[in-house]
């Protein structure tokens, strides 16, 4: 429920803080927008936008949100610390902002020509150079997963969806595709590098990696209006990964693309998911020694930091990653299938894991999981235990294929990258543009 113009004057003359609860800011957000037109208000923001908001910029953000959509932030409101691995976040504060701006209807009509115009991540624009910016926001959405509403905003594309549509981008993998195309075309649009080209996006990615070339408008055929660097650099010849002279040009910044090699096109899940994989360079220390962030991760949903990826030579394969995970022929796929067949039932697969050496690691679990289910005061912390032994059971399938699945494969190859410079810049909604847009 919106506030009322009196409690949004009230809340912006009592002041925000950083840590100001996102519900009570999407209500505040919502009430600037009912009240758009108010000259109180506009001249409020007007007020602090000629001062660059530098005097209040936390009610500059939140006045500029309802009033237009946008995110101005400021030199105050930075990247978060993140912890352990993970250098940052995003800025608290500007996220409830974010997520205020998704939620609000009122600015359903202004949503999606912010998504392709400005910048949503302004916090980032600490880092000066496009391709800092891409490993800070790639790095900040390192090791989430569909339970951070933080990619919820991410995959928003800048607001272009709204909540509802961007809170389903996480739910849309299944057993053909996962996220890794969803999030490096994420989190260039964040860094702004505009991804939204005339063909109007959807929240997944149905057309594969010409969704990182910025697609157009087509009939038969999907025409992208960025060709992919590797392609431009050889000529218009993709990337020959299998010349060893031919070493690949990637650097921080770059979204890297990986296949299998010749019959080698599907994931060790098989049901027909395709091995192709896209990822971001985040770091590099040495000269074929890289930091990646990769989306798809886990069940197809997470975002994976990788510390430490040597690119090397594979004799009769081609450029890849020492840790590159394989991909698998239909043919492998189907004797995969057939191994694994004996534990379709949980009969047999809770035989084999008190039996078969590879479960050893949770056979204890299993264990006590059927001594919680067989001594379970009630039906409610029965069905509990159930679950647990579900997901033990479906771990356990995991795990052999797996354990089989060491036994043939190829690694992935290196098929291909952009580079972030050649996507045309977003702009920064900063206090001239608030100006612009006050006046106009």
């Amino acid at each position: 429920m919106a506030m009322t113009l009196q409690a949004v004057n009230a809340a912006l003359d009592k002041g925000l803080t950083e840590t100001i609860d996102h519900g009570t800011l999407a209500m505040l957000v919502e009430g600037v927008a009912a009240n758009a037109n108010d000259p109180v208000l506009r001249q409020r923001c007007k007020k602090l936008a000629d001062g660059n908001g530098i005097s209040d910029p936390l009610v500059f953000n939140a006045l500029s949100a309802g009033l237009f959509g946008v995110v101005p932030g400021g030199t105050a409101l930075r990247p978060a610390a993140g912890e352990g691995e993970h250098l940052y976040r995003v800025n608290v504060f500007l996220h409830g902002v974010r997520k205020a701006i998704l939620a609000c209807k009122a600015l359903d009509a202004v949503r999606q020509t912010n998504g392709r115009s400005y910048i949503f991540y302004p916090e980032f624009l600490a880092f000066e150079k496009v391709r800092q910016r891409v490993a800070a926001l790639a790095l900040a959405h390192a090791g989430m997963g569909p339970k951070n509403d933080e990619l919820t905003v991410l995959y928003s594309l800048a607001g272009y969806f709204g909540l509802s549509d961007a809170s389903k981008a996480v739910k849309v993998t299944g057993a053909g595709g996962t996220t890794c195309i969803m999030t490096a075309r994420a989190v260039y649009h964040a860094a702004g590098c505009s991804m939204i080209g005339e063909r109007l996006p959807t929240v997944n990615t149905p057309l594969g990696t010409a969704e990182l070339g910025v697609p157009g408008l087509y009939q038969k055929h999907v025409k992208v209006t960025v060709v992919r660097s590797d392609i431009e650099e050889n000529g218009g010849r993709v990337f020959d990964e299998n010349n060893e002279k031919n070493e690949p040009n990637l650097d921080v910044g770059d979204i890297y693309f990986v296949d299998g090699d010749g019959e080698h096109k599907y994931l060790m899940r098989g049901q027909g998911a395709l091995a192709g994989h896209v990822g971001i360079i985040v770091g590099k220390p040495g000269k074929r020694e890289f930091q990646t962030v990769d989306g798809g991760s886990g069940m197809g949903a997470s975002i994976d930091y990788h510390k430490k990826r040597e690119m090397w030579f594979k004799p009769d394969v081609g450029w890849t990653f020492k840790d590159s995970s394989l991909s698998f022929s239909q043919q492998e796929i189907n004797w995969l299938d057939l191994q694994t067949a004996r534990y379709a039932s949980d009969a047999a697969m809770e035989q084999a894991i008190k039996t078969e050496a590879m479960f050893a690691t949770i056979k204890p679990n299993l264990t006590l999981t059927l001594k919680n289910i067989e001594t379970a005061p009630n039906e409610q912390l029965r069905n509990m235990h159930k679950k647990t032994l579900a997901a033990i059971l479906g771990n356990a399938r995991r795990i052999a294929r797996m354990h089989y699945a060491g036994f043939v494969g190829e690694q992935r190859t290196i098929k291909g990258w952009w580079h972030p410079e050649r996507f045309a810049p977003m702009k920064h909604a900063n206090s001239e543009v608030i100006r612009g847009l006050l006046a106009a």
